[in-house]
């Protein structure tokens, strides 16, 4: 075992991208204005669609045409929202992350080779289930239950507007608007749930680590010696308190991250 000193404990994020998408949720400077914006807009949409859905309770196909992907577009809407008023605790913990955990080669190559393992599965997993939600809204859009507004071009799941959007440029910026809505739900969904998914493998890869360092406390020192003789050494204790300090300092930050994980997964689907 490699001497586990400050300088190993260096991080290197196994997804290159959450860093950048946790910036553009980082509610600061002109950034916060834009997710309020959007926040807002996926709101009133949302408070749109429920107002209508009840006044057609009437007409069965209808409803179940605007009910089909509410829960896509609500969840997106609690995620938004759960983020915001937990950005503190998910900045905390991707700067932990970040800055402070350990990287993956600290414990060798094997345990590395596990962890990126673990990571690759668990990606295919969430990508699968994305491409299946994206199938199934995409189906909804090509064949609906109900005819679409007629226009210059076909609205995404427009059924609900109580005016006629045939005519002008009314049409045009309610297809903009519609379209940035629909992609705001999809990614919306999207990077919440990856970012829930990263973090709970990221903390199973940490105590992965912990476990195996821990295991190997005492390897590589003064081992031509027998134990009782490196036990009752003042060298041999010095350099396993090193250790174990390091490893305790490392579980007491792991044990601070993992209340902020259940809030996460609340709205996690």
């Amino acid at each position: 075992m490699a001497n586990l000193q400050k300088k190993d404990i260096e991080t290197v994020d196994p997804i290159g991208k959450i860093r950048f998408c946790q910036e553009m949720h980082g509610f600061e400077g002109y950034k916060k204005y834009f997710w309020h914006c959007a926040a807002i807009l996926k709101l009133l949409i949302l408070i749109g669609r429920t107002i209508y859905a009840y006044e057609t309770l009437n007409e069965p196909k209808k409803v179940a045409e605007l009910v089909a992907t509410y829960p896509v577009r609500f969840m997106a809407v609690c995620k938004m929202f759960a983020l915001y008023s937990n950005r503190d605790k998910v900045a905390y913990f991707y700067n932990t992350v970040m800055y402070e955990f350990w990287d993956f080669h600290v414990a060798g190559s094997k345990i590395e080779q596990q962890a990126f393992k673990r990571f690759y599965f668990t990606n295919m997993i969430v990508l699968f289930q994305f491409i299946l939600s994206m199938m199934c809204l995409a189906l909804l859009i090509l064949f609906p239950l109900v005819d679409m507004p007629e226009g210059v071009r076909p609205l995404p799941n427009i059924i609900w507007t109580p005016f006629d959007t045939n005519p002008s440029p009314l049409h045009e910026i309610i297809y903009v608007v519609m379209i940035w809505n629909l992609l705001l739900s999809i990614l919306g969904n999207a990077f919440y749930d990856i970012l829930y998914m990263y973090c709970v493998q990221h903390l199973l890869v940490q105590y992965m680590l912990l476990k195996e360092l821990l295991r190997r406390l005492t390897q590589g020192i003064e081992h031509h010696r027998s134990d009782l003789e490196r036990f009752n050494s003042q060298s041999f204790q010095s350099v396993v308190m090193e250790r174990l300090k390091i490893c305790v300092e490392h579980h007491a930050k792991l044990l601070r991250i993992m209340p902020i994980l259940p809030k996460l997964l609340c709205y996690s689907i």
